[in-house]
């Protein structure tokens, strides 16, 4: 509320008209998306890799799940070994990604 009056004074002061103090709004057309390079091929990789990291990781924690279920651990115990299991095997394959 304090900017209003300032930019009224400042206004007055170097003689510009009431539409100067109107909201402009953007562009009409949105701009087109940039054209495929590098960093978006890049990008596929890293999606194709991260398919396969949680393929991989889903295969191994549900074996790990059924290997406590083979030693009669109760459900809540294998899911938690799953979960467990799971996001150790992500956070191993993007060891080196930050």
């Amino acid at each position: 509320m304090r900017l209003f009056p300032a930019l009224v004074a400042a206004c007055l002061v170097t003689g510009c008209s009431a539409a100067d103090l109107t909201y402009v709004s953007g562009p009409a057309t949105l701009p087109s998306s940039p054209p495929a390079t590098a960093a978006t091929a890049n990008y596929a990789n890293f999606a194709a890799e991260a398919e396969r990291a949680d393929e991989t990781c889903k295969s191994v924690a549900r074996t790990r799940a059924q290997d406590a279920r083979y030693q009669d651990i109760d459900s809540d115990a294998r899911d938690a070994i799953y979960r467990k299991v799971f996001a150790d095997c992500i956070a191993w394959a993007n060891r080196g990604q930050k």
